[in-house]
């Protein structure tokens, strides 16, 4: 399995628009994308990317845990925690492979 970077996911939608976009501006506007997403998501706004995924903030308040391993009790501290819904098209991906 390849990771790809922003480069070759530029590059990749440089091919899928006939050559009508530059690969730079497509790598300077996934950058602007991903600034905008953490932007709204330190606001508090969720975020919906189409039918690809949607992604919330969600704010915990500290609460007192018990650890079993070390018989003790603690603090887990308030935290936030992004998360990550998959919509639609992600959702497809998720079936299961047939056997022949």
């Amino acid at each position: 399995m390849a990771q790809k970077t922003y480069k070759q996911l530029a590059q990749s939608i440089y091919k899928k628009s006939n050559k009508e976009l530059q690969v730079k501006d497509i790598e300077r506007t996934l950058c602007l994308l991903e600034e905008a997403i953490v932007e709204e998501l330190d606001r508090g706004n969720d975020v919906k990317l189409r039918s690809i995924a949607k992604f919330s903030m969600n704010h915990y308040e500290a609460t007192s845990r018990y650890d079993g391993i070390n018989k003790r009790q603690y603090t887990l501290p308030a935290h936030r925690k992004v998360s990550i819904k998959p919509l639609g098209k992600l959702n497809n991906l998720n079936t299961e492979i047939k056997r022949d």
